[in-house]
């Protein structure tokens, strides 16, 4: 009886450790993200496991391979969807010194304080995020983020500080660098006033270089040029265009309705909700590198994408300084057995 318990007890335990185990989701990539086999082929390898003080979030840790030092730590209100930040997120430079740190709504926003780090502790910039209603005026550059909400997001910049820690700017006001910390280059700089672009930007995007002329947060004129000189000109209305289906979200929203092939087994297990596909549309309009970022289980995700493969109209593709630009789009698909 004693030993019949004592194997009824271990066999409890190792289900637990393997229903946990079964939770845990361990994944390797390279250093732009993608994601590779193994360990020896990674630069960073990422961990998502259950949130026993939140059971309807997950902890999201990345760490890099090299050292096995924390890279990003935060947690997720969807699953394995890394655009589903919630709450403090904290990233740090492979050195081990924390780089950025910066508090999510649950709509995935950056709200409220962030800071900025170079590599050396140095703080970069102390920075506001919120909010403001879509009738009030926003800058250009902050069209491309892709938020169809009635508010959009605005950023202060209370200080910003260079790396041997002289004040540049200071309350919105100064000679702004702005930087790419995670690859450390110089994206541009210019002058800000009261928060505002204000005065001639200089910068690069790739190969090319830019100069521009800001007006109280207003793009009065650009050029870009490439590595052989060819010069492109552009404005306000070409700065930040994104990309558009024929006849807009809705036209887009039907042609997958239309399509949409309900697999058995979802119809069996009456599954219903949403699933969410995300693609690049590239520089001629076209759709690519589709994948599938909110599932349902059931190949519901597989199915919305072979719906969405079905629209062969091409998009007015999206336009950055002027020139045509992968873009990466997201579409949420609600499905619906009742309906």
């Amino acid at each position: 009886m004693i030993k019949n318990l004592a194997f009824f007890i271990l066999l409890l335990l190792f289900s637990s450790f393997s229903l946990l185990a079964q939770r845990k989701q361990l994944s390797y990539h390279d250093s732009l993200g993608r994601t590779v086999q193994t360990r020896e082929q990674s630069y960073y390898y990422r961990v998502i496991t259950p949130d026993e003080q939140y059971p309807n979030l997950r902890k999201y840790k990345e760490y890099y391979t090299k050292g096995d030092r924390l890279k990003l730590v935060t947690r997720l209100t969807n699953g394995s969807m890394t655009s589903s930040k919630i709450g403090e997120c904290l990233t740090y430079y492979a050195n081990g010194q924390l780089q950025e740190k910066q508090h999510y709504n649950d709509k995935n926003q950056l709200i409220d304080s962030a800071y900025a780090y170079y590599p050396n502790g140095q703080l970069y910039t102390l920075s506001l995020h919120k909010f403001v209603s879509s009738d009030q005026r926003v800058a250009p550059r902050l069209l491309m983020e892709g938020n169809e909400s009635s508010r959009q997001r605005i950023v202060e910049y209370i200080l910003v500080k260079d790396s041997l820690g002289e004040v540049v700017v200071k309350n919105g006001t100064g000679d702004f660098p702005v930087f790419d910390l995670a690859n450390l280059v110089l994206l541009e700089q210019g002058p800000l006033l009261n928060h505002k672009k204000n005065g001639e930007w200089n910068g690069k995007s790739g190969k090319r270089t830019f100069k521009e002329i800001w007006q109280n947060d207003k793009l009065i004129s650009g050029v870009i040029k490439d590595s052989l000189g060819v010069a492109t000109n552009y404005n306000e209305d070409t700065y930040a265009v994104p990309p558009e289906y024929p006849g807009g979200t809705s036209a887009l929203r039907r042609v997958v309705a239309n399509n949409y092939r309900y697999p058995r087994a979802a119809i069996d297990a009456g599954v219903s909700g949403t699933v969410q596909i995300e693609f690049i549309v590239e520089k001629d309009g076209s759709m690519s590198s589709f994948k599938v970022s909110k599932d349902l289980g059931y190949d519901t995700g597989e199915a919305a994408i072979e719906a969405i493969k079905k629209a062969k109209r091409k998009w007015s593709p999206g336009i950055q300084r002027g020139l045509p630009v992968r873009v990466s789009y997201a579409l949420p698909i609600q499905l619906n057995l009742s309906s």
